[in-house]
């Protein structure tokens, strides 16, 4: 018989949880499946309960395009022009669009710059690596600059360095990788 025991390592959690209390923005780059990532990231506090949570998951670079685009108008539409406050997930799929077309917020709502927001990203590799080409990294560090947590699964070893070689680069923000 063979017994593995998978857990946290003492402290991770709280540590997270200060992180972002500290206003920190923490992206987790994973090969683990989506499922299990998701799992782990609630038990270490990078996702909580009562955010919303916004899955991106395309089969092709102009789905993800317009995952982005719809992201992008949903996120404006909720945070820019609206007052409610409920915690709700949206799943972004290539093949359905759940909101239909959308159209630009009321000219009434003020541009602003990008703010984070109570929403948390989970973005699978295939989308990610669609989201990292040239023509979509722009929409993709929008929607993901507009999140807490930025959470991407059945990442690439390549992919975690392009996504933190982006961030360093476009984003002009001081970054921390940790990785084994």
């Amino acid at each position: 018989a063979t017994g593995i025991e998978d857990r946290l390592q003492d402290g991770v959690a709280e540590t997270i949880a200060s992180l972002r209390q500290a206003g920190l923005q923490i992206w987790v780059l994973t090969g683990d499946k989506q499922e299990t990532a998701v799992n782990i990231a609630y038990a270490c506090k990078l996702l909580d309960p009562e955010e919303e949570i916004l899955t991106l998951n395309a089969d092709s670079q102009e789905a993800c395009a317009l995952l982005l685009d719809e992201s992008l108008h949903y996120i404006q539409a909720k945070f820019l022009c609206s007052s409610s406050d409920h915690t709700t997930t949206k799943s972004f799929h290539s093949n359905v669009s759940p909101f239909g077309i959308f159209t630009p917020p009321p000219p009434s709502c003020p541009p602003a710059p990008p703010a984070v927001h109570q929403i948390g990203l989970v973005i699978d590799g295939r989308t990610l690596a669609y989201a990292l080409d040239q023509s979509l990294e722009e929409k993709f560090l929008a929607v993901a600059q507009s999140c807490r947590a930025v959470l991407c699964c059945r990442s690439t070893p390549l992919q975690k360095s392009m996504v933190v070689k982006l961030v360093r680069n476009k984003l002009k923000v001081m970054t921390l990788a940790i990785g084994k």
